[in-house]
């Protein structure tokens, strides 16, 4: 359920530079919002602006920290999806409104219920890196096992609402590494071994 828009950024050929435009980013993000929200009890209207916004600080940040630290391409990528993911929760491009009606024609995870802003902009910044990480041949990415428990959705809003920056840190744990919570900033250099 979390990466709804995966197959469709697949087919996209050059993804690595085309997530690095806005026109991308924009058209994907609503792209996201609609599969992964269709037939929910959920609607959705996204500030273009406030989108526009999140993408400018992340490729300003992911621009100055991207050099400093020597990691594999895959590091890197989990790393700008974290990023990404902090820049979302700081500008708070989308807004959800619970339509008063069950209109399910699925099954929706609790994850995504129970906070489902956050499981949008969780679920575009994976789906992007996931489809970037395959297209480039590298060890591809799967959801950590807790990734639809609703102990961990909840941990992550409580500390996002905290400070944005440990949205980086959840992102590893939901791309099944281990965060660096104490600077979440910092690239990880990966284990040797």
């Amino acid at each position: 359920m979390l990466t709804p828009l995966k197959p469709e950024m697949l087919s996209q050929a050059g993804l690595a530079e085309r997530a690095k435009r806005f026109r991308t980013v924009a058209s994907s993000f609503h792209r996201n919002a609609e599969l992964l929200l269709a037939g929910s009890a959920f609607s959705f209207e996204i500030d273009d602006e406030a989108l526009a916004r999140a993408f400018g600080e992340w490729r300003r940040n992911f621009d100055e920290l991207r050099d400093q630290v020597e990691t594999d391409r895959r590091d890197l990528l989990i790393f700008a999806g974290g990023l990404m993911l902090k820049e979302l929760f700081q500008h708070h491009p989308i807004e959800i409104k619970h339509r008063g009606v069950a209109v399910l024609h699925k099954t929706f995870p609790e994850a995504m219920t129970g906070w489902p802003e956050g499981y949008v902009h969780a679920s575009y910044c994976f789906s992007v890196v996931a489809a970037v990480i395959e297209q480039e041949g590298l060890a591809a990415l799967q959801p950590a096992a807790n990734a639809e428990e609703r102990q961990f959705w909840s941990s992550f809003r409580e500390n996002v609402q905290e400070d944005a920056r440990t949205a980086i840190g959840f992102f590893d744990l939901l791309c099944g590494l281990t965060p660096n919570w104490e600077l979440p900033l910092q690239r990880r250099v990966p284990a040797v071994g």
